[in-house]
């Protein structure tokens, strides 16, 4: 049912200006660096995919040019907490939108971003291991707070989980989103 009405809405998506797709992007990214860090503590796959990085590692989601951002730092209990990179110093993972166009696309669901990838709608600046296993965190965070039919659009494959273990955790991580800052 959602899968058809988001296919009806699709069309009209695009049509919103840029102001639109602007604040929307925002909003979007500062829920997903929220339930990313919320996931990171909470959740197991998540924590057990950020035990691969190493301590201190900084890895930064962006929408150019300068849209909106985020970035999280690998902290010694090996969760992800908020990271204010300093003006001179560089991420050691970048997950680049080309654009606002191409963000408001992945992130309004209207392109899975494994299929940004490959359409190098997406650019990952560092190690591609590092870039394919923050996908996964995301996936996975995606997959827990989206109802499925819509977690269908935006990830490739959608983690097998319990209709509990998807309630309890996709409240866990909204909840974790709006005290995480």
């Amino acid at each position: 049912m959602l899968e058809l009405a988001h296919a009806k809405l699709s069309p009209y998506l695009n049509e919103l200006p840029p102001s639109a797709q602007r604040g929307y992007v925002k909003l979007l990214m500062l829920v997903l660096s929220r339930a990313t860090i919320a996931a990171s503590h909470s959740n197991p796959v998540v924590s057990g995919e950020v035990k691969g990085f190493p301590v201190g590692m900084t890895i930064q989601m962006i929408v150019l040019p300068n849209v909106a951002s985020f970035c999280l730092e690998v902290t010694e209990q090996k969760t992800f907490r908020l990271y204010q990179l300093k003006a001179d110093q560089r991420p050691n993972l970048s997950i680049k939108f080309k654009q606002l166009a191409l963000g408001f696309k992945v992130l309004s669901l209207q392109e899975a971003t494994a299929v940004a990838f490959a359409n190098d709608r997406i650019v990952a600046d560092g190690d591609v291991s590092d870039a394919i296993r923050f996908v996964r965190c995301l996936n996975q965070v995606q997959a827990m707070i989206l109802p499925e039919s819509l977690a269908n659009l935006a990830v490739k494959q959608v983690p097998k989980m319990t209709l509990k273990e998807k309630l309890v955790g996709g409240a866990k991580l909204l909840a974790g989103s709006l005290r995480t800052g």
